[in-house]
């Protein structure tokens, strides 16, 4: 039913690791959308960890360009 990502997962180049915490939170979100039964305390945490990295990650990449972008123009 519900696998969280392998923490070695997150060694991955933050482009991959976004796209990877996308696809598993929208995974996560269609089954509490469809199957809300299936979901208790601790899989609602899951889905809350999940948006957090997931901003954390968007953060991270946009810090990333910004910096290629500076380093670009020097």
């Amino acid at each position: 039913m519900l696998c969280p990502v392998p923490t070695s997962d997150f060694l991955l180049p933050s482009r991959l690791r976004l796209g990877l915490a996308s696809s598993v939170m929208r995974m996560y979100l269609h089954q509490f959308i469809f199957f809300p039964q299936q979901f208790d305390e601790s899989a609602v945490e899951i889905l809350h960890r999940y948006l957090r990295i997931s901003a954390f990650l968007r953060a991270e990449l946009e810090r990333t360009k910004s910096e290629q972008l500076y380093l670009r123009m020097l």
